[in-house]
């Protein structure tokens, strides 16, 4: 509109609008703000704006329950041998074991302490004379407890002397007397093994040497077992000293106690007479 323009209010809601020379317009003016319209519908979605930055790591949930052991799977292949590991050291030494038996048959094995031979080995016999003392010579392998010794008889005595027949075991080293028998008269009239057991029982006798001893008296003294060679000089091959021999005699005048010490001179060589000692290996 011009300048020259002119209102005039027709009411508190209207006014004229024109110049004054010229027709009048009626304009109304707005009332107050009604209420809101029902929403309308949705617009199309817009396009999507940029990607916002991550947020901060969230925390951590709770463990889960663990979950049901699985079945067992199958057994994979064998894997290649490995090498050889180092040799280790060596371990000590271990107790030595007990001794093995001997090659041969040894006295013990037929319940005797020791023989002056094997037994088996005896094939014949010789009298010991009446009024001579006889002595051989055996080896102890072991500490025992002698109980006495043995001689076998294989033909028998004849007349002898009650009381007068006996043995003896004397230390060889000192010929010194350990043990006497009782009496065998009997024993010497009777073809079979003569054991001869101490007076006053088992003597203990270490691993040695020994002498053992015997005479009778009577008509004829008794048969007893040797091996096939009587010759003395060769029962008693390279001996040089009486004393040593392995077997020997002497006469002797000797009825009921033993000398207490064997002479060392006045010996004989002779046969090879058998015998042995009894009793049990010492504990």
């Amino acid at each position: 509109m011009s300048d020259d323009t002119r209102f005039r209010v027709l009411a508190e809601d209207a006014i004229i609008v024109g110049a004054l020379d010229e027709s009048t317009a009626l304009i109304t003016l707005p009332g107050g703000v009604g209420p809101p319209g029902p929403i309308g519908p949705a617009g199309p979605q817009g396009i999507p704006g940029p990607t916002g930055p991550a947020g901060a790591d969230g925390a951590d949930g709770t463990n889960g329950v663990d979950g049901a052991t699985g079945p067992q799977g199958e057994q994979g292949p064998q894997g290649q041998i490995g090498n050889t590991g180092p040799q280790g050291p060596q371990g000590v030494t271990g107790p030595a074991g007990p001794p093995g038996l001997d090659g041969v048959i040894a006295p013990t094995d037929c319940n005797l302490m020791a023989w002056n031979y094997d037994i088996i080995n005896g094939a014949a016999n010789t009298v010991c004379a009446p009024n001579n003392i006889c002595q051989l010579r055996i080896r102890l392998l072991q500490d025992s407890d002698v109980d006495g010794m043995v001689l076998y008889v294989t033909t028998v005595g004849a007349s002898l002397t009650v009381g007068q027949n006996f043995g003896a075991i004397y230390d060889k080293a000192t010929r010194t007397l350990i043990a006497q028998t009782v009496d065998q008269t009997t024993a010497f009239m009777t073809v079979g093994f003569a054991k001869m057991l101490w007076q006053g029982g088992a003597r203990r006798l270490t691993k040695g040497e020994y002498l053992v001893a015997f005479w009778c008296k009577g008509t004829t003294g008794p048969g007893l077992l040797r091996t096939n060679q009587s010759a003395g000089p060769v029962c008693n091959f390279n001996i040089i000293t009486p004393a040593d021999y392995r077997f020997a005699y002497q006469g002797s005048a000797v009825t009921t106690i033993a000398p207490p010490t064997l002479p060392a001179a006045g010996w004989i060589a002779t046969c090879s007479w058998w015998a042995g000692l009894t009793g049990t290996v010492a504990p």
